[in-house]
């Protein structure tokens, strides 16, 4: 399996094709959340071992899914298929342009982990030569595992700086909100909708990562 490697940044700019502006978390207008559903191997942060991704567009201010598509990266197969992966890309990519940069909507990523996207992913695209848009090689995103842990401290659930964020996983935070879905490709969602349904004071998943802040 391949390992993560460390990138260097080809430029400090955070410019797409249309002008189109990312999503900052902190404007009240209609906007998107890009939620990518990686599924990967959580004890081991250091192997690429995405089992499968689906990425699902939804409008953040009601959760109404507008697009979603799954990708089974392996197949058959206990490697994964780089042409799946190259075909999730341009997916991706093709319903982030109709969706939001031609109707100049900002976005946001939503992953469960942070490093899958932000080392992961996109160490995964530069070992097969896959091209990234520009949003996709310096993303903004919503740790989910961050914000779980910021909601148990806000909420008085845990004391501040208690929780490990390593012990963080799906299905603990799954089961500490309670969360009951039909489809496990939902979970992500309805995590986020919980934890912004329940939040005391307004500023859970509200200042996202930006990995254009990284570079300068």
């Amino acid at each position: 399996m391949p390992e993560v490697t460390s990138l260097q940044p080809k430029s400090h700019a955070k410019v797409n094709e249309t002008g189109s502006k990312i999503n900052d978390g902190t404007s009240s207008s209609p906007s998107i959340y890009v939620f990518l559903d990686i599924k990967s191997d959580e004890q081991n942060a250091n192997v690429i071992d995405f089992s499968s991704i689906t990425y699902t567009l939804v409008n953040s201010t009601d959760f109404t899914v507008l697009t979603k598509k799954s990708f089974n990266l392996k197949k058959n197969s206990d490697v994964i298929v780089e042409s799946m992966f190259q075909d999730l890309i341009q997916s991706l990519a093709d319903a982030i342009h109709s969706t939001c940069i031609l109707k100049k909507l900002p976005f946001t990523f939503v992953v469960l982990n942070g490093r899958d996207l932000r080392l992961k992913f996109i160490a995964l695209a530069k070992n097969i030569g896959a091209q990234l848009p520009n949003y996709l090689e310096y993303p903004t995103y919503f740790d989910v595992k961050k914000e779980f842990v910021k909601y148990q401290e806000e909420n008085n659930l845990a004391p501040f700086n208690s929780i490990r964020y390593n012990s963080v996983t799906l299905n603990s935070i799954q089961q500490a909100l309670n969360i009951k879905t039909e489809s496990a490709d939902d979970i992500l969602l309805e995590i986020v909708k919980k934890i912004i349904a329940s939040s005391k004071s307004g500023t859970l998943f509200r200042k996202p990562h930006d990995m254009n802040l990284d570079l300068s």
